[in-house]
């Protein structure tokens, strides 16, 4: 026997019938498993994130403060309220809200150097009955810092 004899072997072709229920097979389980793994994205990935009205506040309240600094290097003055800071930009009247249905407070404070820094800030009061600030100020270099991060779990 040469080798085109055991080549020509394999190439042979089973019959139609042992080909059709492989065929079935090979279909319903990429089904299967792409509905597994649609399952699993949308049941096992499931997180909660409890601090997410903090997260919410504290992105409001920089994108106010940013507002107001930049008002400010427009005008040569900061806004007297947030009102003000919202007066004739596009930021939505629900944004002077924190996450928690409380106004946003405003100052503009002087640092170490004479320079005015806006503050924007919201307070929550904690379980054991502490109040944490949170919110953001912005440097006068544009740079926001951002206060009350909740902590990292």
């Amino acid at each position: 026997m040469d080798q085109r004899e055991d080549y020509a072997e394999l190439d042979a072709r089973p019959a139609w019938f042992v080909r059709l229920p492989t065929r079935r097979r090979t279909l319903v389980a990429v089904i299967v498993l792409a509905a597994g793994a649609v399952l699993l994205i949308y049941f096992g990935q499931y997180q909660t994130d409890r601090h997410y009205n903090a997260h919410v506040s504290i992105m409001d309240a920089e994108s106010l403060a940013r507002t107001s600094f930049y008002k400010n290097k427009r005008n040569g003055q900061f806004p007297a309220r947030l009102a003000d800071v919202q007066a004739d930009t596009d930021i939505a009247e629900h944004r002077l809200i924190d996450a928690w249905g409380k106004p946003f407070r405003y100052a503009v404070v002087p640092n170490e150097a004479g320079e005015l820094e806006p503050y924007v800030w919201t307070e929550q009061i904690d379980a054991d009955g502490r109040t944490t600030l949170i919110g953001a100020k912005v440097r006068p270099d544009g740079s926001a810092v951002r206060f009350g991060l909740p902590p990292k779990d």
